[in-house]
């Protein structure tokens, strides 16, 4: 009997609160920000979410606090079909609020991080989970904060999880360093890359890293499609052009979708291309769960492009 495959997300769900404002202000006008909603955050449970929209079955492994805010979190990404088995509420835990502003489809975001977080660890039960996924997918800082984060991840890569990793938070300190040959697929966006890369050149520097580990260094470039690098190719991927609405949740959107993609047997360019599609479309929606669709809706915005 074929063993079950599945994902599982590590990192914590937190609060994004939209605002629309007519232009952006000067350093010390007021203007007015028109409240236009309240949706589920996070750069992993944005993930998440997705992957499950999608039929996959993926848990959420992290930690709420048990205000309203903490409860809507747990009701919202239940309701979207994330398996919750290995999701913790701790009254000591602050969840992340974010505020989010937007002008004509572009977005500034002012990310709440608590002064210190309730830190845990990977339980006996979430360990044995996680030695059985088929894909974790997370991000250092998240990995960074739980107390046996790099032990348990290091184990699972062992027992033959491939580890996902969203390179948006990465600082080039040495805790990164260390976490950073734990990476079995980065995904990192052209801004980012930069930081990642220190200013090297980008093919010289995803060679470095395939030689040091990685299996694919997945590059987004927003209008410009991206690149991926694997040890036996490397290709560009086109870009879906469409009208802005909102930019939150794309990243998290093509990230999720490539992994689903890699989850269904397709092959590279065939997976850039979906999550390139899905990330597109997403934009097209509000909120940071915008990408959260079924595999059909994707196809069929794929299709009007004249991509199969």
């Amino acid at each position: 009997m074929q063993k079950e495959q599945y994902v599982i997300c590590v990192g914590s769900g937190g609060v994004d609160n939209y605002f629309t404002l007519s232009h952006w202000p000067k350093l010390g006008v007021q203007i007015v920000a028109r409240p236009i909603g309240k949706y589920v955050g996070g750069l992993v449970s944005n993930a998440c979410n997705v992957l499950a929209g999608y039929g996959a079955h993926t848990y959420l492994m992290g930690m709420v606090d048990t205000t309203p805010d903490g409860q809507f979190v747990l009701d919202t990404l239940k309701a979207g079909g994330v398996d919750m088995a290995y999701y913790r509420q701790d009254k000591n835990y602050t969840a992340c609020v974010c505020n989010i502003y937007l002008v004509d489809g572009e977005r500034t975001i002012f990310v709440g991080i608590p002064e210190e977080h309730e830190r845990f660890s990977f339980t006996p039960e979430q360990i044995e989970g996680l030695c059985g996924a088929a894909y974790i997918y997370t991000t250092l800082d998240q990995i960074e904060g739980i107390e046996n984060g790099y032990e348990v991840i290091a184990k699972a890569k062992a027992c033959g999880a491939t580890v996902c990793v969203d390179m948006e938070s990465y600082q080039p300190d040495e805790i990164h360093q260390k976490y950073l040959p734990l990476c079995d697929i980065i995904f990192v966006n052209d801004h980012d890359f930069e930081v990642l890369s220190g200013g090297k050149d980008e093919l010289i520097y995803c060679k470095t890293l395939l030689e040091n580990g990685a299996k694919l260094v997945v590059i987004t470039k927003g209008s410009k499609g991206g690149s991926v690098y694997s040890k036996d190719m490397l290709f560009d991927y086109p870009a879906f052009p469409v009208k802005a609405i909102d930019t939150t949740g794309a990243g998290d959107t093509f990230n999720a979708s490539f992994v689903y993609g890699l989850l269904q047997g397709m092959c590279l360019k065939k997976a850039a291309v979906f999550a390139a599609a899905a990330a597109a479309r997403a934009v097209t929606q509000l909120g940071p769960q915008g990408g959260v669709t079924d595999v059909a809706t994707v196809q069929d915005f794929m299709q009007s492009y004249g991509q199969q």
